[in-house]
């Protein structure tokens, strides 16, 4: 009589045994999936890559379950996912009321090749292909990995810079590219030289909420109208972040002169965003291959963040408009990104978005 009892037991321990250790893989090979409360660990656990409930892939510290990275669908319905390492690439799926696989993929990371998946001790996911010699990295949550571009990415193509369409900085949740363009610098009396990529990045789902009376119009519309741009110089509504992208060397002295060529700041504020500008670029100033991003965020703060790495934040009421206000005001740094943010800005429309999803 004891006998079934005991042999349910046995096999619920397996059972448990086995839930456990698909929660603490060390690596996604091809083929394998992740299911709700999934998770690849970093070797040591400093930490972990789970699939959550709304369709992402969050990677968090594992001590403070701080969320560092996500990739997927933000803030999306509460459903059933998949996210699948398949056909060289990883992809979430949606699964219908019966379990099955609901095509195309709700995201993927653009790559092909891959052989597989794993995390590294900083946080950093990555898709590797095999080889004979050393596996390649063929896409990563970090720009320190060397990978081609990704069929999604933004290319300048005066430049060859790539940008992704989604990026996070200093632990936002990951922000939309709405626009882009370049800084062009004439060089004597018969040549130029492109300098740096400015991209504009948003806050998707709080752009829609702040700018809903502007969405329904065209872009050429919003091009024209002031208050739009107005609107997105909004202290507290939305996260957003201007990110250059340099592509030939600048001395730190001249990136901070234009930078801090702000009108209606208090010297003392201005003293302070120059020295962090001062430290967050160093000596040897920016490069090629080098980010420097501006954030507003909040109310008052103005995020300093270069190569990745947050060098602090000086808070002022109006700083960080007066910043934004360089490429996005009356007299913008890069006229074609400021017209360029219309045309991204209107692709938010949930009109548009829907139509762009019937035709894959």
């Amino acid at each position: 009589m004891r006998q079934p009892l005991l042999h349910c037991s046995w096999l619920l321990l397996v059972l448990l045994v086995a839930v456990h250790c698909n929660a603490g893989l060390t690596k996604l090979s091809d083929g394998g999936e992740l299911n709700l409360g999934d998770c690849i660990e970093s070797p040591k656990g400093a930490h972990s890559l789970c699939l959550s409930a709304t369709g992402t892939l969050d990677i968090r510290t594992t001590d403070k379950r701080a969320l560092v990275h996500q990739e997927g669908l933000y803030k999306a319905k509460k459903g059933t996912y998949k996210a699948l390492l398949k056909q060289g690439t990883l992809a979430i799926f949606r699964l219908d009321k019966k379990g099955y696989l609901e095509v195309p993929a709700v995201w993927d990371a653009g790559a092909v090749g891959a052989d597989y998946a794993s995390l590294s001790e900083q946080g950093v996911l990555t898709l590797y292909q095999s080889g004979y010699v050393r596996d390649a990295a063929v896409w990563s949550t970090s720009r320190e990995v060397a990978t081609p571009p990704r069929k999604t990415d933004l290319v300048e193509p005066a430049t060859g810079i790539v940008l992704w369409p989604t990026d996070s900085f200093n632990g936002s949740p990951p922000l939309t590219c709405v626009g882009l363009g370049v800084r062009t610098v004439p060089v004597l009396y018969f040549s130029s030289v492109h300098v740096y990529v400015m991209g504009l990045y948003i806050d998707a789902v709080g752009a829609r909420k702040a700018l809903k009376a502007f969405l329904p119009l065209p872009a050429e519309d919003l091009a024209q109208k002031p208050e739009f741009y107005s609107a997105l110089l909004k202290p507290g509504v939305f996260t957003r972040y201007i990110v250059l992208a340099f592509n030939r060397k600048v001395s730190t002295l001249k990136v901070a002169d234009a930078l801090t060529a702000v009108e209606g700041v208090p010297p003392p504020i201005v003293d302070a965003y120059r020295r962090l500008l001062e430290g967050a670029l160093g000596e040897k100033g920016a490069r090629p291959g080098d980010t420097l991003a501006l954030g507003f965020e909040g109310k008052d703060r103005l995020v300093v963040v270069a190569n990745g790495k947050t060098h602090g934040a000086v808070r002022s009421t109006v700083l960080p408009a007066a910043v934004f206000k360089l490429y996005l005001g009356d007299d913008p740094i890069i006229p074609a990104a400021k017209r360029a943010v219309a045309d991204g800005v209107a692709k938010l429309n949930p009109a548009v978005t829907s139509k762009a999803l019937v035709a894959l």
